[in-house]
């Protein structure tokens, strides 16, 4: 452990849950196999390894083979099964600046950096994006049945604020999608319009294959009020 420490001298990482595309962070081996084992290490000391087994079980049993940061911070919510406990770990180790800070000092590794991060903070940049959930398990069955989206949105923001403006209207997008076996909270975000529009065809394409499904689109934008779910058909 105290070797990736060192490794990671002069990394100023980017939050998790501010990570949206490769362009968020420029080394990709020293986050990947330094900056994350750290996170991943601090959070399993705090939860102990019981619930950190649950929470990689949960995440490997997703039915898709890429997922996104909604779905790594649901699952991990869900693992824990206790509101204020995620919200303490998502606020040292997701979101927070000071994450890598966060994990030495609980790690009790010996930090040989400075304390604060040198570099600026991230630039905004504009993001098109949709939010979709889906049912868990058994898709198309008669009680896992719905899917709900909004429409694509554009948002120009910093990359940490990307998740936390937009985390409690995606929990909206859940709630308003009723699944026996529970559904998912998937926030994609693109560079242009027509990818987001393409990747928004192509989850609707695959989930709704035999047109079994029932779609709604969620409309308002965030810190508009309530959801008015509208049925949309394919």
């Amino acid at each position: 452990m105290k070797s990736k420490v060192r490794a990671l001298q002069n990394l100023n990482p980017v939050p998790v849950a501010g990570i949206r595309s490769k362009a968020d962070y420029k080394d990709r081996e020293l986050y990947v196999y330094y900056y994350a084992p750290l996170i991943f290490s601090a959070i399993e000391k705090e939860i102990g390894e019981e619930k950190m087994w649950a929470w990689i079980k949960l995440l490997l049993q997703s039915p898709v083979t890429l997922t996104n940061y909604a779905f790594f911070e649901e699952t991990l919510e869900k693992a824990l099964n206790d509101k204020n406990k995620f919200d303490s770990l998502r606020t040292k180790y997701l979101t927070s600046e000071l994450s890598l800070q966060h994990a030495i000092s609980t790690l009790n590794l010996k930090e040989d950096r400075p304390a604060t991060p040198t570099t600026k903070k991230a630039e905004p940049k504009t993001y098109f994006y949709f939010i979709l959930s889906r049912p868990f398990r058994d898709i198309g069955s008669s009680q896992n049945n719905m899917i709900t989206h909004t429409a694509i949105q554009q948002i120009t923001c910093s990359p940490e604020e990307f998740s936390k403006i937009l985390r409690p209207f995606a929990i909206r997008v859940k709630e308003a999608c009723i699944n026996e076996t529970g559904s998912t909270n998937d926030l994609n975000s693109y560079g242009t319009k027509e990818e987001a529009e393409a990747a928004l065809k192509r989850w609707l394409d695959r989930y709704n294959k035999m047109g079994k499904m029932q779609i709604k689109i969620i409309d308002p934008l965030p810190g508009e009020g309530q959801a008015a779910p509208v049925i949309k058909g394919f």
